[in-house]
């Protein structure tokens, strides 16, 4: 069992002697979720919509920190999970312009991909040219279903960084981006050689 506890912004609003306030403070929902083997959790958690008004004296209004929805457990999530969830109330004289909101929980089925992706070298002066060695590394991740037969290589950059202090002409290969829905990635080899030489 994982817990989790995600902060959300939530913009309030305060009319009182025809006078605006609209501070910024944090919604915060706590829930308890378990999901099924293979599958993660594919972006973050959405509260829809993502803001309330509450109306009430100012001074209150000034020392809220946060809203808190009702608790949520779930167990075994093998889905996305879309529900109805009170936010709990703030007590006092303050009033919520609604009681409810939408919780979204992206759930999906994740397996192994594994591409050859080609590694470039970045940072080179234009006086000089350099061909990597090894030309490609195995690139291994997690993917969802989704998203499993349109992953290609050209989806990564690949890069290595060049230095003329580099020890033994080691570069350690770095990921500039990682696409949407891939999870868990792993690099071999994590270095890769160069042979630099004059563009002249």
């Amino acid at each position: 069992m994982v817990y989790l506890q995600t902060f959300f912004r939530l913009y309030l609003g305060f009319q009182h002697l025809f006078r605006q306030y609209n501070p910024e403070i944090n919604l915060c929902q706590c829930r308890k979720l378990c999901l099924l083997q293979q599958f993660k959790l594919a972006g973050r958690t959405l509260l829809i919509p993502d803001s309330v008004w509450v109306s009430g004296p100012k001074a209150e209004v000034d020392s809220l920190q946060f809203l808190q929805t009702a608790r949520v457990e779930l167990g075994n999530l093998y889905e996305t999970y879309q529900r109805t969830v009170s936010i709990e109330p703030p007590g006092g004289a303050l009033e919520l312009s609604r009681e409810q909101v939408l919780v979204n929980i992206p759930v999906s089925e994740f397996t192994e991909k594994a591409l050859e992706v080609e590694v470039r070298m970045a940072g080179l002066p234009d006086s000089l040219v350099a061909t990597v060695l090894p030309k490609t590394v195995t690139l291994r991740c997690n993917v969802s279903l989704d998203s499993y037969m349109s992953l290609e290589p050209e989806d990564f950059h690949m890069v290595c960084h060049y230095s003329e202090y580099a020890p033994d002409d080691r570069y350690l290969v770095e990921l500039d981006s990682v696409p949407k829905g891939v999870f868990a990635v792993e690099i071999q080899p994590a270095y890769v050689g160069a042979v630099i030489s004059s563009r002249y």
